[in-house]
């Protein structure tokens, strides 16, 4: 969210944002009160995780901001002036390693980014490509030591990345990306 709100500074333009992977909708609930003037779409493919996000944009009185939509990112449509999105980035090996306040509380497709922990990533970039508009800019959450395969499969799948940001301790974990 802090690229976000570096990126696009007019906090009253009427901007179209993408959550993609919406989970509690913390991220986009959020981004909506930031941007007051902005209207926002949160997908995601667990129906529990839908019923959370429709709890707390209601809790924020956005209903009539928000769309929230039970599809997969591949079956998403529109175009958007910024996308964010933190996809299941852990190696499926990893998984049982996690902390178990993780673990046994998240919802493992949230997690799973499958045996490179990458699947996510060259899942999203197609959606980016189509949903971005021409001047838009995706953020995308990243694991650790992830900025260079995830950077290679965005730039090849047709976006520019534009720059990453870290973290407190320095670890990359957001790219920041536009289409090419």
């Amino acid at each position: 969210m802090d690229q976000a709100l570096r990126e696009w500074h007019d906090r009253s333009c009427r901007y179209r944002i993408l959550d993609l992977g919406i989970g509690s909708g913390c991220l986009l609930t959020a981004l909506l009160k930031e941007y007051s003037q902005a209207t926002g779409v949160g997908v995601d493919a667990s129906e529990c995780a839908l019923q959370w996000a429709r709890r707390n944009v209601r809790n924020h009185g956005l209903e009539a901001r928000v769309e929230l939509l039970n599809i997969d990112w591949n079956s998403v449509g529109g175009s958007f002036d910024f996308i964010v999105c933190n996809p299941p980035y852990i190696r499926t090996a990893h998984l049982a390693g996690l902390a178990p306040d993780v673990r046994d509380y998240e919802p493992i497709m949230a997690l799973d980014g499958g045996k490179d922990g990458l699947a996510g990533y060259r899942n999203l970039s197609p959606t980016l490509v189509r949903c971005l508009k021409p001047n838009g800019t995706g953020f995308i959450e990243i694991g650790a030591g992830q900025e260079e395969p995830v950077s290679a499969i965005m730039t090849g799948g047709g976006l520019t990345v534009l720059r990453s940001a870290s973290d407190l301790a320095g670890i990359p974990r957001c790219l920041v990306v536009c289409r090419s």
